[in-house]
């Protein structure tokens, strides 16, 4: 089972590796990386780009360690003074339905609860049936669907909300 921290400064070099690794893993098509390209990867895996992600006070990452190397992470990112989004979820693909997912869910969630923030949402693509049925197994209900267009794609998107409360 892995262990489940807040990235810290001295984990820059690994976490960008495991970036590198997960886009490697998944691929340009692979939900969750719309609009991603090769570049623009290299660039969120650089350790002064995610140096300053530590340093955003709106911000929140916590890192999926497995024998000593990041498997996965999430990710807080502060809306208002009520709302916290989870900007994201990755977990390498070799690490699926090992439970690391639902440590990096509960990770964020405490941290938002402890935050004082009331609801939590997070936006996926509207056709990453696996994210929703993952988001929706956790108690997120659907809010709603919009387009949105990034890196030039027009892309179809479903939020969805978790109230916050204590377990």
């Amino acid at each position: 089972m892995s262990k489940t921290r807040e990235l810290r400064h001295g984990d820059l070099k690994a976490f960008g590796a495991f970036i590198r690794r997960a886009w490697s893993e998944a691929g340009p098509e692979a939900p969750g990386w719309t609009g991603a390209t090769d570049e623009g990867v290299l660039h969120l895996a650089s350790e002064d780009y995610l140096a300053s992600l530590i340093e955003d006070d709106g911000i929140s990452i916590f890192v999926a360690w497995d024998e000593g190397e990041p498997v996965g992470f999430s990710s807080n990112r502060r809306v208002d003074d009520e709302t916290i989004e989870l900007s994201g979820i990755v977990v390498l693909e070799s690490m699926t339905g090992k439970g690391v997912g639902s440590q990096l869910l509960e990770a964020a969630r405490k941290a938002a609860l402890e935050n004082t923030y009331k609801r939590m949402i997070v936006k996926t693509e509207a056709y990453n049936n696996r994210a929703i049925r993952f988001y929706t197994g956790k108690g997120f209900k659907e809010l709603r669907k919009s387009m949105a267009e990034i890196e030039g794609i027009k892309i179809e998107l479903v939020e969805l909300e978790l109230p916050l409360v204590a377990k």
